[in-house]
């Protein structure tokens, strides 16, 4: 069974925590509703931005931060991981609020 788009990003909201998708250049390619609701972005915004813009490296002390659109940073929790598709590799990372 093939998933068009529009069905596969609306099984992905379902989820419990936001999750992000991106190419190998770390451009994104899906985020869920989770994430518009957690950076206060709507979905067309994310879309090909760098994950870095969201989601910074870790600073100094370890701890990981998501930046949201009015500028605030909130702890949080992410896992990774990442799969070969046939256009290449796709990291997906689920992020939860460390705060809730």
């Amino acid at each position: 069974m093939l998933l068009l788009h529009e069905e596969a990003t609306t099984l992905l909201g379902l989820g419990p925590a936001a999750l992000v998708v991106t190419a190998a250049n770390g451009r994104v390619l899906v985020a869920n509703a989770r994430t518009e609701g957690m950076l206060g972005y709507p979905r067309h915004e994310l879309i090909g931005q760098p994950i870095e813009r969201f989601l910074p490296p870790d600073n100094a002390d370890h701890t990981r931060r998501a930046v949201r659109r009015n500028g605030e940073e909130v702890p949080v929790d992410v896992s990774t991981g990442s799969v070969r598709w046939p256009g290449g590799v796709l990291i997906s990372s689920l992020v939860r609020d460390a705060t809730a």
